[in-house]
C-alpha cells in the first residue's frame, strides 16, 4: 500500500501512521475472523492490488488511533489477575486455519473494544457484523477447549454528537455502551463460518451486498417551513407530492441515497469496478 499525503500531515504523524499499518500482525492464519465477517469481494480486490494501492495518508488516522486505545487499555488490563490480552486463538475448519485475535478476556466474559462512528450503531441497530465476529471467537476458543458464556462489545463512537442524543430514532444517547452480544449455538456459527469460508475461497466473488456498502434509497421528505425534522418519508416523488395536503407539508425535499462506505471509507473505492464513482 502506498501513502499520500496531499493533505499536509506532519511527517511523525506520517511515520505513526506508517508503523501502525506495519505494525499489525495477522498471525499464521488463511484467515483472521476480521477478513471472514468482510466481503470477500472487497479483501480480494485490496489483496490483489495491494502492492499499488494509493490511499491518502489521513484517512488511517482513525485507525491509528483505534490502534492507540486498544494498546492503552491492554497495558492496564494486564495488571488485572487471570486477564487474557490481546492474544490470538486458533482452530482449522474443514481445511482452513482461522484466527480470532481476542481484544479482552476475564474468567468466561469475552470483550471486544471498538472505536467506532455513530453510523455503526445508527445503521446497524442489530449489531449483525459485531454478533457475528464474536460467535466465531467464541467457536474458536471453544475449540481450544476455552469456554465463555458472555460476549460484551464496549464501543466507543468517536464523531458522537450531544446534541443528536435526544434523536429518538436510534442516535445513542452517551459516547459510549456496553452491547451484550446474543450467543449462536455451535451449528449456526460453524454454518456461518462455512458460508463465508466459501465466498471468500471462490473464483470469483460476488460484489459488495448493500448491507456491506451501506446503501441507502433516495428518500423524499415533506418539509414544512419553519421546521427542521421531515413530516413524512417516502420512497417516491409522486407519493410524497400526493400526501402533502396530508402530513401539512409545504415543499418536498430530496435526500439523496447512496453507498456511503463506498463513498467515503472504503481503502479501494477509487479501483473498484464496482464503485459509480470509480
Amino acid at each position: 500500500m502506498i501513502l499520500l499525503n496531499k493533505n499536509g500531515l506532519p511527517t511523525p504523524v506520517l511515520m505513526a501512521i506508517q508503523q501502525s499499518i506495519d505494525g499489525y500482525d495477522r498471525g499464521d492464519c488463511e484467515f483472521t475472523t476480521t477478513e471472514l465477517i468482510k466481503s470477500a469481494y472487497h479483501c480480494r480486490l485490496k489483496k490483489e492490488n495491494y502492492a499499488t494501492l494509493e490511499v491518502e495518508a489521513d484517512e488511517n488516522l482513525a485507525s491509528m488511533a483505534g490502534t492507540a486505545l486498544h494498546a492503552a487499555i491492554e497495558c492496564a488490563a494486564r495488571k488485572i489477575d487471570g486477564a487474557v490480552c490481546e492474544q490470538r486463538y486458533y482452530a482449522v475448519i474443514d481445511g482452513h486455519k482461522i484466527g480470532g485475535k481476542i481484544d479482552y478476556m476475564c474468567g468466561s466474559a469475552l470483550y471486544d473494544w471498538k472505536d467506532t462512528k455513530v453510523w455503526e450503531s445508527v445503521f446497524e441497530p442489530d449489531h449483525y457484523k459485531w454478533t457475528a465476529q464474536m460467535n466465531i471467537n467464541r467457536y474458536i476458543l471453544k475449540q481450544n477447549k476455552i469456554n465463555t458464556t458472555k460476549m460484551i462489545v464496549w464501543a466507543r463512537y468517536k464523531d458522537w454528537m450531544p446534541s443528536k442524543a435526544k434523536n429518538p430514532d436510534g442516535y445513542p444517547g452517551h459516547h459510549h455502551e456496553q452491547v451484550l452480544i446474543h450467543a449462536w449455538n455451535d451449528d449456526k456459527t460453524l454454518a456461518y463460518i462455512r458460508e463465508r469460508l466459501a465466498d471468500h475461497l471462490s473464483e470469483k466473488p460476488e460484489p459488495c451486498a448493500p448491507w456491506y456498502t451501506g446503501e441507502k434509497p433516495t428518500l423524499y421528505a415533506i418539509m414544512r417551513e419553519g421546521r427542521k425534522s421531515a413530516l413524512k418519508l417516502c420512497a417516491y416523488e409522486t407519493e410524497a407530492r400526493g400526501r402533502m395536503g396530508e402530513y401539512g407539508g409545504t415543499y418536498i425535499e430530496t435526500r439523496p441515497g447512496g453507498k456511503f462506505m463506498c463513498d467515503g471509507y472504503c481503502d479501494c473505492r477509487h479501483i473498484c469496478p464496482e464503485n459509480r464513482g470509480a
